[in-house]
């Protein structure tokens, strides 16, 4: 089963059942950036490495959300959003993960991947707006765009 749309999001304090209710990003379920305090990132690292190299090699489909700036994978049981968070000064890089019910079990950026990696610090601010980038490009079909306006120039 594929998971929903990643669009609605459950407040897991709204106890009504099948009451679907706007989530604040620090409500969400599990390890997410405001939870994870001196929590390991590895398995969060390895994910985006290999949403990046899935992505690079064009085996991973990404689609538009209805929220402008996010972007969506889905996979069987879970989905995975990536987002522009521009706060005036510069812009970040949130990665979302989205249960089968639509609720966020996870949310991180560059701040949890830098914690303890064996990267150069501030590395993973680039992986994440790469994989941004890239999968903006495949939500938005930018590449066959492209080969439309060559066919029609060329």
């Amino acid at each position: 089963m594929l998971a929903p749309p990643c669009d609605t999001m459950f407040n897991a304090r709204d106890s009504s059942p099948g009451r679907a209710v706007a989530a604040r990003p620090w409500e969400t379920i599990g390890s997410g950036s405001r939870q994870g305090v001196g929590m390991n990132f590895d398995k969060q690292r390895r994910l985006v490495e290999r949403l990046l190299e899935r992505t690079r090699a064009g085996e991973l489909v990404w689609q538009e959300s209805i929220r402008p700036d996010v972007f969506q994978a889905a996979f069987q049981n879970s989905s995975v959003q990536i987002k522009s968070v521009d706060d005036g000064r510069f812009t970040e890089f949130h990665v979302s993960i989205i249960d089968a019910i639509g609720r966020i079990v996870d949310d991180f950026g560059r701040d949890g991947l830098d914690r303890d990696s064996p990267r150069q610090p501030g590395s993973w601010s680039r992986v994440l707006e790469e994989l941004y980038a890239l999968a903006r490009r495949s939500a938005l079909r930018a590449d066959d765009a492209i080969d439309s306006i060559l066919a029609e120039i060329e």
